[in-house]
């Protein structure tokens, strides 16, 4: 998945001024998660920009409404919960975005005709992506990465190892073999050890078959 996608940045062409735009270090966990610092930056951000807003002639009834998305953005803790290491908030009339960013960006803010997407221009220019799928007896990963790092990507249905995919059930001192999953081979008996039984090289195989067809 890009950081920024095309829809993203045409929903931040020009809206109705004044356009509000913030830029902010956040954390994904430690003492400023904790302690809850990244919503107190944006509220301080916040509060200058009342200042500005009133120098270019704005009632405070319509900074309360302009600025009343962001604020309550602010006071939402799960938000907050799950940062990266920037983050960017674009503000208008009746309009808020939020971007976050896989690097920290310095901290600003400000109140122009149009929104500032210059902070942005890193992840615009860095967003190739390529793909690692690691496979254990025990366990199917798949990962998605870009510039900025690696990351776990879910995918549906993929088997959380051979045991997800290939049961075994002991009978007179053999393991059986009952197939589960959807992209195996569909035989209910594989002849290895011993009839009825599966060998290694058979339940590998059978694990392989339904993670190539999970993809």
């Amino acid at each position: 998945m890009n950081i920024i996608t095309k829809e993203d940045l045409k929903e931040l062409q020009l809206k109705s001024s004044p356009c509000i735009s913030i830029f902010m270090p956040t954390h994904r966990f430690g003492h400023e998660v904790n302690e809850k610092q990244d919503p107190i930056v944006l509220k301080n951000h916040l509060q200058s920009l009342e200042k500005q807003l009133q120098e270019k002639s704005l009632s405070t009834s319509e900074i309360e409404q302009l600025l009343a998305p962001a604020y309550a953005l602010q006071r939402d803790e799960a938000f907050w919960n799950s940062q990266q290491e920037g983050l960017a908030i674009y503000v208008a009339q009746d309009f808020i975005k939020t971007i976050q960013l896989p690097y920290a960006i310095e901290g600003a803010s400000y109140a122009n005709d149009t929104f500032n997407i210059v902070p942005l221009i890193e992840a615009i220019s860095k967003q190739e992506n390529y793909y690692v799928l690691t496979l254990s007896k025990h366990d199917a990963k798949f990962y998605q990465g870009n510039a900025f790092g690696l990351s776990r990507y879910e995918v549906a249905g993929l088997p959380n190892g051979m045991d997800d995919v290939v049961r075994f059930e002991e009978k007179e001192g053999k393991q059986l073999f009952r197939q589960g999953g959807k992209g195996g081979t569909g035989s209910a008996n594989f002849h290895g050890h011993g009839e009825g039984t599966l060998s290694d090289k058979e339940a590998l195989t059978t694990y392989f078959q339904e993670v190539e067809y999970v993809f």
